[in-house]
């Protein structure tokens, strides 16, 4: 099992747990899955607006994207 399929199940689980969703974002990113990524960056920031993480991951993917 790899990082990814761990952190989709840690969502299944959990899907309010701010630092998995970073996590999982991040790891969509890190794959070149941007619309993936965005999408749990946008369900962070729906959780916590203010999360410098989160913003910080929200801006290179949306670089990303264009």
């Amino acid at each position: 099992v790899n990082s990814l399929e761990t952190a989709k199940k840690a969502y299944e689980m959990n899907p309010n747990f701010i630092n998995n969703i970073i996590n999982l974002s991040d790891l969509y990113r890190l794959n070149g899955k941007y619309e993936d990524a965005k999408f749990y960056s946008d369900k962070v920031m729906t959780l916590d607006s203010e999360n410098k993480n989160a913003k910080r991951l929200k801006n290179v993917i949306e670089n990303k994207l264009g």
